[in-house]
């Protein structure tokens, strides 16, 4: 059995992966972006379909590797839903406070769309849809 100052600790981690996961997603798809604007500049037509794709899938990629990191953190604990509405409170509080990005209102949405994303895939085999650890998150489309 976990303590709780373990647990807590745990729990600030996990969050931390899933935002960190976020900045990850953000800086490539901001990077495929910028690539894309010079190739458009260029009249590259062919590299623009293959960019198109990927800032499709660096989202999935980001949230599936960011899932991997974030299930070995959290452990035994991966299914609990008391751990996941606890450590979404904590997670909140970190996404509250982003002050990196110039749209904060679009990172937020966007920080908590990683979360959501992030619960979702962690509990697809189950056919669970923790409505409860998201709260008012609960309608955000991911």
């Amino acid at each position: 059995m976990t303590d709780k100052g373990g647990l807590l600790d745990r729990q600030q981690r996990f969050s931390r992966v899933i935002l960190n996961g976020f900045y990850a997603y953000f800086a490539e798809f901001e990077n495929i972006t910028l690539a894309a604007r010079t190739r458009f500049e260029q009249a590259e037509w062919a590299s623009m379909q293959e960019i198109s794709s990927q800032r499709i899938d660096v989202y999935k990629e980001t949230v599936m590797e960011t899932l991997g990191v974030a299930r070995h953190i959290a452990g035994d604990q991966i299914e609990n839903l008391r751990f996941w509405a606890d450590t979404r409170a904590i997670y909140a509080k970190l996404v509250q406070s982003l002050k990196r990005f110039t749209t904060l209102f679009l990172t937020r949405i966007l920080a908590i769309a990683q979360f959501v994303m992030t619960t979702r895939l962690c509990f697809l085999r189950k056919a669970m849809c923790p409505q409860s650890i998201l709260g008012e998150w609960s309608g955000t489309m991911v």
